[in-house]
This record gives C-alpha cells, sequence and structure tokens, in this order.
C-alpha cells in the first residue's frame, strides 16, 4: 500500500492554494500552483522537490487550475469574477478574456472550468444577486469568443468544486451543485438541456477542488476530515472507490484542493498536525505541506 509523504514548504505565504493537474514532463511529474490571496505562480517539480516562481496571474487564483488536453495551456479564474486568466506554459505568458455575458441581467460569476479541446474553454458560471441561476458558457481563446446559450438552471447550490466533460466532448458534468452539497448536475451541449441532480452520492462523499477533464473527484468525509479517495468516472457516470489510501495525519479542512496524475498520483492541501500548524485553529498565519503518494 502506498502512504502519503510530506514535501517541501511553500515558497509563499498562501492561505488557500489550488492545482492544476499533474503531468510528465520528460522523467518528472509537474504541477502548478496559484492561490486565492496572492498572485504569485510557481511550478512544483515533485520529482526533484523544487519550486520554480514564473510569471505572476493577473489576479489570484479561485479554484482548480484546467490545462488544455495538449498540455500547453492552464486556465483559471478569479473568485466571482467574470475574467478568465490564459496561461502559455513555453511562453511563461498570461493573457486575460474579455468579460463574460451576463447572466439573469446582472454580472456572471464564473465558478469552475473545463477545457473541451486545445482551444474551447466550458465554464460553469451563476448570476451574481436573485435567484441561484447557474448556467454554462462557451469560451474560444483564439478569437477571445464568448457564447451563451438559451437555457439555464436554479440550484441550491452553485459553486460547483469540480467540472469535467465526458471523453467524447458531448456532457458537462458538475458537481455540488444541485438540491445538495453533495448533488452532480450535468449539461448535455448539443440539445442545450441541464439535468439537476444526475448523480447523488450522499453526504459521506466530498467533492474536491480538482481539476481532471474525465473525472470529478472525491474525499471520503470521516469526522469532518476529508480524503480524496474516490471518483466519478465521466464515461459512463460511475464511482471508482478506494483509489488513493487514506490517511491519518491530518486536521479538519474545506474545500480539499487536490491535482491529479492519472490514478496513480495526488498532491492535496490539508493542514497538519505539526505544532507550527496549530495556529490554524485560531485563523492565524499557518505553513501548509504538500502529501504525496
Amino acid at each position: 500500500m502506498p502512504s502519503w509523504t510530506a514535501e517541501a514548504d511553500w515558497p509563499v505565504a498562501w492561505t488557500n492554494i489550488y492545482f492544476s493537474p499533474i503531468v510528465l514532463s520528460g522523467s518528472d511529474h509537474i504541477v502548478y500552483v496559484g492561490g486565492r490571496d496572492l498572485t504569485n505562480f510557481y511550478k512544483y517539480n515533485i520529482s526533484t522537490d523544487t519550486w520554480t516562481a514564473i510569471t505572476a496571474s493577473p489576479g489570484a487564483i479561485l479554484g482548480a487550475i484546467s490545462m488544455s488536453p495538449d498540455g500547453t495551456k492552464l486556465a483559471a479564474h478569479a473568485g466571482n469574477g467574470n475574467v478568465l486568466f490564459i496561461y502559455n506554459i513555453a511562453g511563461d505568458s498570461w493573457t486575460s478574456s474579455s468579460g463574460a455575458p451576463t447572466i439573469g441581467g446582472s454580472t456572471s460569476m464564473i465558478q469552475r472550468i473545463v477545457w473541451a479541446d486545445n482551444d474551447t474553454i466550458w465554464c460553469l458560471a451563476r448570476s451574481g444577486v436573485g435567484p441561484l441561476t447557474a448556467k454554462c458558457l462557451k469560451y474560444v481563446v483564439s478569437t477571445d469568443t464568448w457564447t451563451q446559450y438559451t437555457n439555464s438552471m436554479t440550484t441550491s447550490y452553485g459553486n460547483a468544486d469540480g467540472m469535467g466533460i465526458s471523453p467524447d466532448g458531448a456532457t458537462l458534468y458538475f458537481n455540488k451543485c444541485g438540491s445538495t452539497a453533495w448533488g452532480i448536475s450535468k449539461y448535455v451541449i448539443s440539445t442545450d438541456t441541464y439535468t439537476v441532480d444526475t448523480i447523488s452520492l450522499g453526504s459521506g462523499y466530498y467533492p474536491t477542488l480538482t481539476s481532471d477533464r474525465n473525472r470529478l473527484w472525491y474525499g471520503l468525509e470521516a469526522s469532518s476530515k476529508p480524503q480524496i479517495t474516490s471518483y466519478i468516472d465521466l464515461s459512463d457516470e460511475s464511482l471508482v472507490t478506494d483509489v488513493f489510501p487514506t490517511y491519518a495525519d491530518r486536521t479538519v479542512v474545506s474545500n480539499l484542493s487536490a491535482g491529479v496524475y492519472g490514478t496513480t498520483i495526488a498532491i492535496v492541501w490539508y493542514r497538519t498536525t505539526e505544532t507550527k500548524n496549530w495556529s490554524y485553529f485560531t485563523e492565524s498565519p499557518f505553513t501548509p505541506r504538500i502529501f504525496i503518494i
């Protein structure tokens, strides 16, 4: 059974951090890391335990960092914003999209994103006021063009932690977006049709802030201590459990952020029980650590 291992401390004092998917570069596994409170942006080499500072993002990032299928570009967004940040990996450079269309007459608030192909991004966005109206918006990077379709959905929860797309590119999925915090809803692109609570896993599964195009990841929650253990396979909507081992040395954390490489490597953020981290319970600064298999 593989085990979880503490790795290098963060290079800057993020209080909330978010990962891209893990990619293989030569013989090294690489993940890109941003944060909600700072625009510092880093590349972390898991294999060599090395941080490299790269160009800062246009704004502080909120949510998992999505990667294009060919691995050349990243996409992120700010908290409750209507603009995407696009990062060109080879050029170490950022661009910002134009503002997304309004929803229900108010400024749209992008929640989660997924690449459909190397030039097209789908976003789950919601209205900023009134009933919680959510809908999927399409963005084309090369032309800086947004497309909004007719239909939308009204949900009790509209702040999805994860968003994915079926392997055939026909259907979008988003967790924590339905009548309960554990509801999974979907959008069929060709028919502009939403189905709320298409899958319900029950209160034992905690959605994670993870970017993985064809999977939605979950932690099995135990005493409010979520763990990344399971995923929904978006090819057939099946639940695959016990992918990664559970771990005992952890403290309470919400919005568990994780990066994954297939089903063999995961990197997560949580607050450890080391003495220097006990200040978390008083909401004082703390030092997070990375844990990988």
